[in-house]
């Protein structure tokens, strides 16, 4: 199953967050699969991609929040939580990116430094961000 999709800034790649964990990348205009990502242990729930297509995020049911480095074709982090991982939002900066949980927290993290924040405004998981 399909859990999430990211289209690459220049609408040539689609990514998808797959039930067995695996980030699938397909060329939109070939329309086939060049590419998959492991690492997640459960399935991959949430994508978004940096503003610049080079830095891919996905979070997992495996309480997991990899980042990916889309040229090398590699994982770069992995940030660990105590709750499953339902949903992403990167800033436009590009320098910021929030996680939304399971147990209603969001969590807003640095893309580059040990930076983080957490938030607790919500009474329920937090599906989505933006």
């Amino acid at each position: 199953a399909c859990y999430a999709l990211a289209i690459s800034p220049d609408s040539k790649v689609c990514f998808s967050c797959c039930s067995d964990g695996n980030i699938a990348v397909w060329d939109l205009h070939n329309q086939t699969l060049v590419r998959q990502f492991q690492g997640h242990t459960d399935g991959a729930s949430c994508i978004d991609i940096s503003p610049d297509g080079v830095r891919l995020w996905t979070g997992g049911l495996d309480n997991t929040v990899r980042s990916w480095d889309l040229r090398e074709g590699r994982q770069l982090q992995q940030h660990d939580f105590s709750s499953q991982i339902f949903s992403l939002g990167y800033c436009p900066t590009g320098e910021w990116l929030a996680v939304g949980m399971e147990n209603s927290h969001v969590e807003v993290l640095h893309a580059t430094k040990q930076d983080k924040y957490q938030l607790h405004l919500h009474e329920s998981c937090v599906l989505s961000l933006r």
